[in-house]
């Protein structure tokens, strides 16, 4: 049995990047092989999350006292997602960049992926999520990881090239960024789905925690918010008469709905019980087709260059009808999921015929 090591963006506090880290690691081991999460602290994913992480300014401090003002709800939050890390993910000890080479000979195989490991803007051009400390080039492989931007510029394409070159196989989320790194490294490289379409909605069910209450409701949740899509909640709630239940990865922004704190396994729980999903995400986008919700979904502003990985999906499952700015009033409009199922189905098929292969290389 091949013992398969992931490096991926396990430590965010981020449903998504949480949850398509399970889904990787849970359809490895359905594969056969044996997967684990490599709890790796990238200094600058660490610093990101650091409550007094920033340069120090006259805006540093004002939102610094915002986020003590929420500090109870911040650590309940942080806690919430420490648990299911814990439960799920928690497959190492803590490694730096310091002791990372020691895992060399531990693992077969190492794979980079998904979410946006790729993207050196995140990262701060951290080589380790490109398998830079792996010694034996045969054990590289990428799945589904993304740059989630759709330029680079020369410094991020000299650093992709140096270390992409060296990858047995590389797998990459969206097409835009598989022909930029096709162009660059000049070698073919795949488009697999993101890693929690891997697993069907049935797979899910015995992660998600359902709320006990039985009403009915439109699901918002948002990675960034704006009038556009807070005036389209509103009238959806307006015409359907349903309350609006908001989650939000940013705890401070308020609007005039009250967002809630719920656990990965619960954030399942209220995709799968929706009636409606409203959404900016791209995770919320996933699991809103994965679970054939009806959904709206919104692009994010242009600072935010990072909306390829949305247009991708929405291009795949041929459904780009379902943006706010296509849907205008229509909400009843309705979705062929026979034909939505269908291509998630075959681009399943494809992306675990690649992972068997990995697992069952010599």
């Amino acid at each position: 049995m091949k013992k398969i090591g992931i490096l991926t963006f396990s430590r965010a506090n981020n449903y998504g990047a949480l949850l398509q880290a399970y889904a990787l690691k849970e359809c490895i081991n359905l594969l056969g092989a044996k997967a684990e999460i490599i709890n790796y602290l990238c200094p600058k994913i660490e610093n990101d999350y650091a409550f007094f992480s920033g340069k120090v300014s006259a805006k540093w401090f004002i939102k610094k006292l915002g986020k003590i003002l929420f500090l109870p709800k911040i650590i309940l939050y942080n806690n919430r997602f420490n648990q299911f890390r814990k439960k799920y993910l928690a497959d190492t000890e803590e490694i730096s960049q310091k002791n990372i080479g020691n895992i060399n000979d531990i693992y077969d195989i190492f794979i980079s992926g998904s979410d946006q490991v790729f993207n050196p803007r995140i990262t701060n051009f951290d080589s380790n999520y490109l398998l830079s400390f792996v010694r034996d080039n045969a054990k590289k492989y990428s799945y589904a990881a993304s740059l989630g931007i759709s330029e680079v510029n020369e410094k991020e394409k000299n650093f992709l090239i140096d270390n992409l070159k060296t990858f047995s196989a590389i797998s990459i989320r969206e097409k835009q960024g598989s022909q930029i790194v096709e162009e660059l490294i000049n070698k073919q490289v795949l488009t697999h789905l993101d890693p929690t379409l891997l697993l069907n909605k049935n797979a899910w069910q015995k992660v998600a925690k359902h709320n006990k209450k039985k009403e009915k409701f439109i699901l918002l949740y948002l990675m960034n918010r704006n009038d556009q899509i807070l005036s389209f909640t509103k009238k959806l709630a307006e015409k359907t008469g349903l309350k609006v239940v908001y989650i939000s990865d940013n705890l401070i922004n308020r609007t005039f709905f009250s967002s809630i704190c719920v656990t990965p396994q619960e954030w399942l729980g209220y995709f799968w019980d929706a009636e409606y999903v409203v959404t900016n995400s791209f995770h919320g986008l996933a699991f809103s087709i994965n679970f054939n919700k009806n959904f709206f979904v919104d692009l994010l502003p242009p600072t935010w260059p990072v909306n390829s990985r949305l247009e991708n999906i929405l291009d795949l499952t041929q459904l780009r009808n379902r943006l706010i700015d296509n849907i205008g009033t229509n909400y009843e409009a309705e979705i062929d999921w026979e034909k939505v199922n269908k291509i998630i189905d075959n681009e399943r098929k494809n992306a675990k015929d690649y992972l068997r292969g990995i697992c069952e290389q010599n």
